[in-house]
């Protein structure tokens, strides 16, 4: 199902509590690859870029948040720690608790499980680019993971 515009502010500014600047970022994270549009500029247009950004931004939020909350932990348990707060599992959870798989447009002949969380960490780089870091940490440190 596509979503207006407004829905797609509307559920972001309730789920997160930001208003969005650059809405065509999320509308892209929202993309599948077997959805993929053509953009006479930037050739086909998915989620997959932004979900390699989104990748490296939670991992780097959540590498800080453990280092600054469990200070006396080695680097092997923190790293341990860090896998079990991003891995796959957890981000299609994260995905489907959010609501996320609703907005998320993708081939029904795909395994939706998958995509979601991979949606979740595209979502993840449309914050960071239109929020900025600061606020992407607190959005999932606050709304997330606490």
């Amino acid at each position: 199902m596509d979503y207006t515009d407004k829905e797609i502010k509307r559920y972001f500014r309730n789920i997160f509590g930001f208003h969005i600047h650059h809405l065509d970022l999320f509308k892209v994270a929202l993309i599948h690859r077997s959805m993929s549009v053509e953009h006479s500029i930037f050739g086909r247009v998915n989620n997959e870029r932004l979900e390699y950004l989104g990748d490296a931004v939670l991992g780097a939020v959540m590498a800080d948040f453990l280092f600054r909350k469990y200070p006396m932990e080695s680097e092997g348990i923190l790293t341990q720690m860090r896998s079990k707060l991003v891995n796959r599992s957890r981000l299609n959870m994260l995905a489907r608790k959010l609501g996320l798989q609703d907005f998320v447009r993708i081939d029904g002949h795909v395994n939706s499980e998958y995509a979601n969380g991979n949606a979740f960490e595209a979502v993840v780089g449309a914050i960071y680019l239109d929020q900025g870091y600061a606020k992407t940490q607190k959005i999932l440190i606050k709304h997330i993971y606490l």
